[in-house]
C-alpha cells in the first residue's frame, strides 16, 4: 500500500467508511485533510520515492523556465550538451 493509499483508509476509517464524510470532513486542521482524497490537493506538496508532486499556478514564464531546465537536465542525461 502506498503512503497516499493508506492516508486514504485512514480518513475512510475515521469517517466510518462513508466517501462522502471524507468529502464533508469538518477538521482541516488534521495534517492529513489535504491528501484525504488519496493525492494531493491544490496547493499541497507530496513527497514519493524521490517524486514530487506539486499543483500550482505557474505563469508563462515559469512554465518555459520549467521547460527549459528539463531539456537542459535530458541533454546531460543523454551525453549531449
Amino acid at each position: 500500500m502506498t503512503p497516499l493509499k493508506a492516508i486514504r483508509a485512514k480518513c475512510m476509517e475515521c469517517s466510518n467508511g462513508q466517501p462522502n464524510e471524507v468529502k464533508l470532513c469538518p477538521i482541516p486542521d488534521c495534517s492529513l485533510y489535504g491528501l484525504r482524497f488519496g493525492k494531493p490537493e491544490k496547493g499541497w506538496i507530496y513527497v514519493e520515492r524521490s517524486k514530487v508532486t506539486v499543483k500550482r499556478d505557474l505563469s508563462d514564464e515559469q512554465r518555459e523556465r520549467m521547460r527549459q531546465n528539463w531539456v537542459k537536465k535530458n541533454n546531460k542525461q543523454k551525453g549531449g550538451a
